[in-house]
């Protein structure tokens, strides 16, 4: 089974609309059975994009301890990813860059009470560093509670900005060119104009 699962899905990587492989990880949050198959599942899912060489967008949530040792034990992702919609410690954070991911920070990061992830955003190098949405969930404040949509990612990028004491024009740079970078085979827009439309949402 582990064969043909490689093999079909080295056949979806080869499509020239895949750039990653994803989402994928543990959530033990609402989970206390079924923990093996999760893990089996994400290691199957690393050694997929590792052999397809893409990046791994993973999910975690209340499983640092065993999302960094299956990495670990699979590796790491030779073709780098993203830890998505970051929520823990530094000390994950800091495994995670070791092993050649990126920190994605959603609106979490604006909330009131984040004062771990506020610290973890602070120190992630930029070069590192993403922003997102998941939208339609986590409004960034003061949209919490409310619908998440992409327009809030501006939101998140000045908050975040001011976070590290940077310029929102340069953070909003780093973290485009991070993306594309990381999804290397994603196709790149007009990027000055959606420089400016970004810009025109602060």
């Amino acid at each position: 089974k582990r064969r043909r699962f490689q093999s079909i899905v080295r056949t979806l990587c080869a499509l020239p609309s895949v750039v990653g492989v994803g989402e994928s990880g543990l959530d033990y949050y609402r989970s206390s059975s079924g923990l093996d198959m999760q893990r089996e599942r994400f290691r199957s899912h690393l050694r997929a994009a590792n052999a397809c060489r893409l990046p791994i967008i993973v999910h975690t949530r209340n499983a640092k301890k065993d999302t960094m040792s299956v990495i670990a034990g699979v590796g790491g992702a030779n073709a780098g990813g993203v830890m998505h919609c970051f929520t823990e410690d530094w000390e994950m954070a800091r495994h995670a860059l070791d092993y050649g991911f990126y920190i994605s920070f959603s609106g979490i990061v604006t909330f009131k009470n984040a004062h771990e992830l506020k610290d973890v955003a602070k120190k992630v190098p930029a070069d590192r560093l993403l922003i997102e949405t998941d939208a339609p969930y986590l409004s960034p404040a003061p949209n919490r509670g409310k619908r998440n949509e992409p327009a809030y990612i501006a939101q998140t990028a000045k908050y975040i900005a001011t976070l590290k004491n940077i310029a929102v024009e340069d953070l909003i740079g780093s973290t485009c060119e991070n993306f594309f970078s990381l999804f290397s085979r994603a196709t790149k827009l007009d990027s000055q104009n959606d420089f400016g439309r970004v810009l025109s949402e602060l």
